[in-house]
């Protein structure tokens, strides 16, 4: 009786083996295909088309609303606000004037100081 226990587990064993065998073969090859794809000029390239890092200090003259919103504590409506007030006092003639800006008081300017400029 446990002869037969036994051939009967060796039986599953030795077909489960090869289709799990066959199973990872079958995984590792389609990333071998997704690579070959991406290698491929006719693939689409999402990482190409992804944003570029925003390096500080930023000009606040000249910021795009994802530069901003890259500063601690600014979200998309102190962002809007920040270019709104530029575009409505023809830009900042310095740092301090941000406190001017709706949202933004004097504790986010000194946490966002030494990441903003007016110039170059």
């Amino acid at each position: 009786m446990k002869a037969k226990y036994y051939i009967k587990r060796i039986l599953i064993f030795a077909v489960w083996l090869p289709i799990m065998a066959l199973l990872i073969y079958a995984l590792v090859k389609d990333d071998s295909d997704l690579n070959n794809a991406l290698a491929d000029d006719a693939f689409p390239r999402y990482i190409e088309s992804a944003p570029e890092a925003v390096t500080f200090p930023i000009n606040i003259n000249t910021a795009t609303l994802r530069e901003l919103k890259a500063l601690e504590g600014i979200g998309t409506a102190k962002a809007e606000a920040v270019i709104a007030y530029r575009e409505e006092n023809g830009g900042f003639s310095s740092v301090d004037e941000l406190v001017n800006v709706m949202g933004i008081g004097k504790a986010t300017l000194e946490k966002i100081r030494p990441y903003v400029t007016v110039g170059g």
